[in-house]
């Protein structure tokens, strides 16, 4: 994995919290930027995450599954999108589970969640559309097992992302899981979303669907098994005091001027040298 990934996820969010941990900047507020610092700490462990599950997915690590509310995540998945995307892709949300207990890791469903909407997304850049995301129950009987030869007949959530973009060619639809396939130009995609994906999916006991025709949009079906425990909280949902002063020393490598002079400023607010 290339090393510059997590030092450039660590620069970014270290220039982030560098606006918003600093004690002048919160004092001077309400409580409305108590509440957005509280959400861009929740983002600061979500990117924390994500490069924690890269390497573990890099060095074949086991995931940690545990009970899990997906709900939260699908809403926050789109609340991140929706600040990236342009105004002309309009995002539909439609939630109809009152619970939805799943065992997994929350990283991997975030990302399952992020590589489907970021290709869908995609395939509307350039005429726009509309991406719908939707979370219901799904109860598979054994009469009708022979549908869905992947799972096992049981109780399932199933998360559906639909696009109205330009579609996949009949003849690439049974490659698109492929490890390093990709229809996007050199250097905008590496082939490997889909695949990894498909391989959280698999690990999950879960299956995934896809159905499309060119210039009618993309389909996919995400099944996965449903459980009746009560959820854990999760990590990102824990907000931890930031620990101030003490014998700490800080080290930042970064070409930019503007992000050191940031994390300048930061760690001098939290007491740091």
């Amino acid at each position: 994995m290339p090393v510059g990934l997590p030092m450039t996820s660590t620069i970014s969010w270290l220039v982030f919290w560098g606006m918003w941990s600093s004690p002048t900047w919160i004092f001077q507020r309400g409580p409305q930027t108590k509440y957005n610092l509280q959400h861009a700490i929740k983002a600061t462990y979500r990117a924390r995450d994500l490069v924690k599950q890269i390497l573990a997915f890099s060095r074949q690590s086991k995931e940690e599954r545990k009970p899990l509310d997906i709900r939260p995540i699908v809403k926050e998945a789109l609340k991140m999108l929706r600040a990236s995307l342009p105004t002309t892709i309009e995002i539909r949300q439609n939630i109809e589970v009152d619970e939805g207990t799943i065992e997994a890791d929350p990283t991997q469903i975030h990302q399952v969640l992020m590589n489907l909407c970021t290709n869908a997304a995609h395939a509307m850049s350039e005429k726009g559309g509309v991406l719908e995301v939707s979370l219901t129950k799904f109860d598979l009987k054994a009469d009708a097992s022979s549908l869905y030869p992947e799972i096992e007949p049981g109780p399932y959530l199933k998360l559906r992302v639909r696009d109205t973009g330009y579609g996949i060619p009949p003849e690439i639809l049974s490659k698109i899981f492929d490890p390093y396939f990709t229809t996007k130009e050199a250097g905008k995609g590496t082939g490997l979303g889909l695949a990894v994906v498909h391989g959280i999916i698999k690990s999950q006991r879960g299956a995934i669907t896809v159905a499309s025709e060119p210039a009618k949009g993309a389909t996919f079906d995400i099944y996965l098994p449903r459980i009746d425990t009560t959820p854990s909280p999760s990590a990102t949902e824990r907000i931890e005091p930031l620990p101030l002063g003490g014998a700490n020393a800080f080290f930042s490598l970064t070409t930019r001027r503007p992000s050191w002079k940031s994390a300048k400023n930061c760690s001098s607010a939290w007491g740091m040298r």
